[in-house]
């Protein structure tokens, strides 16, 4: 009776056609399949809940479901098409196992709406997987075969990594961004930038926080929605500008460079023989630049070179050179000036009689050649100028002095001679 229930259990799952058979084995001479009209066929369960359902208790790991294909033909696999219908022309889709010199290979195979296939997603033999790609060359090789339009702004998302937030879902997305009108890779840059939802979703115009790669121009740049925070060109960096024409570029309103440190050198700029240092000394509560040089230890820190001046305390320097609100404490001061007082010794120079000086004084308040007082308030007085003034009325009074010292002498000889004339 055994015999005649095991031999009726396998005729029943046995289906044969011109081209080929199929054969259901059953393990331990047990049955152990069950034909449900209302569910479907089981295998290892009497309830069986899909159409197939296979259930076995098998500690460990071991093969549950096994298909072959014995056949040794080149590019012969094992393969499971699914049909969403009846008709074999609706969409159906294919599982493929299909050996290469990688090994076995693991092949989800769609059909498109214009009815060609093509393969969707590879697991190759050697653990790379590849997505719209046959000849995956990482562990993870993601294409589109679309090409990308050729308008300006035009974009298509390639990759989006989301998460739910608690209230919106959020995207990290990777967009493919055409930044001029083209159709190859110099007008295309990559664009990965956070949206939220429905929103934020236009790469160029309105993502939150994005990195955008232009590899034809070599440029990297980062900013927010429409706005160009940050832009690595060509090894220029530039801060608030796209275009930096060095190898720092800031561009800012307000406070443009803050830097914080712990020691007295917060800043160097180096050269090829010298340090230039700028920093904040906290113990003495003061600022400082200094120039060093390599060999000697100091060196000098030149302000201005090509032109300009210097204001200290002052925004306004006028024309002078250096500008400062406030006094200058100097233990020496050296003038170069153009001029100098020696020309009162020429012996064709015009001394002013000291009754010419007088009528001068009392008609003018000051010394002639001299600023008035309300010049100087006003204008002020240039050292090297107003010294080589005053040694002019010091070598002029000298010279007074030299000839009140001749007129005395003169007079001194006159008395002796009278006394002499007198004593006689």
């Amino acid at each position: 009776m055994k015999t005649i229930l095991k031999t009726s259990a396998i005729l029943l799952f046995v289906f044969t056609s011109n081209l080929f058979s199929q054969l259901i084995y059953i393990p331990g001479g047990n049955i152990g399949i069950v034909s449900n009209a209302n569910n479907g066929v089981g295998i290892g369960t009497a309830t069986p809940t899909s159409r197939l359902h296979v259930s076995e208790n098998l500690p460990g790991l071991n093969t549950m479901f096994i298909l072959r294909n014995t056949s040794t033909s080149s590019g012969s696999g094992t393969a499971i098409r699914l049909f969403s219908s009846t008709s074999e022309n609706n969409l159906p889709s294919l599982l493929s196992n299909v050996p290469d010199s990688y090994g076995s290979n693991f092949i989800f195979n769609l059909r498109k709406l214009d009815g060609s296939y093509h393969d969707a997603m590879k697991i190759r033999g050697d653990g790379n997987v590849g997505i719209g790609t046959d000849a995956p060359q990482a562990k993870l090789e993601i294409y589109d075969s679309n090409p990308l339009s050729s308008n300006l702004n035009d974009n298509k998302l390639l990759y989006s990594l989301k998460a739910h937030s608690g209230g919106s879902n959020v995207m990290n997305n990777i967009w493919l961004r055409r930044d001029n009108a083209g159709s190859d890779w110099p007008t295309t840059r990559f664009h990965d930038g956070i949206s939220v939802d429905v929103s934020f979703l236009n790469p160029g115009t309105d993502t939150k926080t994005w990195w955008e790669r232009d590899p034809y121009n070599n440029i990297q740049s980062w900013g927010n929605e429409d706005q160009i925070w940050m832009t690595l060109n060509e090894g220029k960096l530039g801060i608030g500008t796209s275009n930096p024409q060095a190898k720092l570029e800031i561009n800012a309103e307000g406070n443009a460079f803050n830097l914080e440190d712990n020691t007295n050198n917060a800043l160097m700029l180096k050269g090829t023989d010298q340090v230039l240092y700028m920093g904040v000394n906290s113990d003495d509560h003061i600022s400082y630049i200094q120039s060093v040089d390599y060999a000697t230890a100091v060196a000098p820190l030149i302000l201005n070179a090509r032109g300009g001046s210097v204001g200290i305390g002052t925004t306004t320097t006028g024309s002078h050179k250096l500008a400062v609100e406030g006094s200058i404490g100097a233990r020496e001061v050296k003038v170069y000036t153009g001029e100098w007082a020696d020309f009162v010794f020429n012996k064709n120079y015009q001394l002013p009689s000291l009754e010419q000086v007088e009528q001068h004084i009392d008609r003018n308040g000051h010394l002639e050649g001299i600023p008035t007082e309300k010049e100087v308030i006003e204008n002020g007085i240039g050292l090297g100028e107003m010294n080589a003034k005053l040694l002019q009325k010091v070598e002029e009074l000298t010279l007074y002095m030299i000839q009140q010292n001749k007129e005395m002498y003169s007079l001194k000889e006159e008395m002796r001679v009278l006394k002499s004339s007198i004593g006689k």
